[in-house]
């Protein structure tokens, strides 16, 4: 079965539409019950001063970060050592801090899409977002009780389902042009 195949079956989940219609409503909500200043929150944060969605650009920074760490995590695991030790838990913590901004943006795009299969898409990959924020958080939590190697498992673990995750979100942008005119 292609990974697009996968993205099709996933859009027909009709089950997914009650929570992902609740997050859409408790997004949607937040922004329009403080009226004009929530309007221009969301503004700021679906980018529209930049012209583009703000998410897709901070996006880089957990992937980026997150890469670097398991690619530090790998090359000392392979040669034996722990010279990058701090570089990977660097890395790590500034994914985490890249993941948090990244999710509020992805909020607001989210209340602004409209497409039931679309929404079920994005509930999926917030959901996928969510799981691969708390096992780098864990990561780094057992990396500072002194359980690098599991702390390291998490990491590589995490990153897998972050990298999903971001085909999802490929998907929803550039197949189902979630975002992108009246569809999304």
């Amino acid at each position: 079965m292609s990974a697009h195949a996968i993205t099709e079956a996933l859009q027909k989940q009709k089950w997914i539409d009650a929570p992902a219609g609740k997050a859409h409503d408790f997004v949607r909500k937040t922004f329009d019950s403080t009226g004009k200043p929530g309007r221009a929150v969301e503004s700021f944060l679906h980018g529209e001063w930049l012209g583009h969605s703000l998410h897709a650009s901070i996006t880089d920074v957990p992937i980026g970060s997150w890469t670097a760490a398991v690619v530090m995590d790998t090359v000392d695991a392979v040669r034996g050592k722990q010279e990058l030790n701090a570089g990977a838990d660097a890395a790590l913590t500034l994914g985490i801090v890249g993941a948090a901004a990244a999710a509020v943006t992805g909020w607001s795009d989210y209340g602004k899409m409209r497409d039931p299969a679309i929404l079920r898409i994005g509930a999926i990959h917030a959901s996928m977002n969510v799981t691969a924020l708390g096992l780098m958080s864990l990561s780094l939590l057992l990396r500072r009780r002194k359980r690098r190697e599991a702390g390291r498992w998490l990491a590589l673990l995490g990153f897998a389902v972050v990298i999903a995750s971001a085909f999802l979100g490929g998907e929803m942008v550039y197949r189902q042009r979630a975002g992108i005119g009246p569809r999304g």
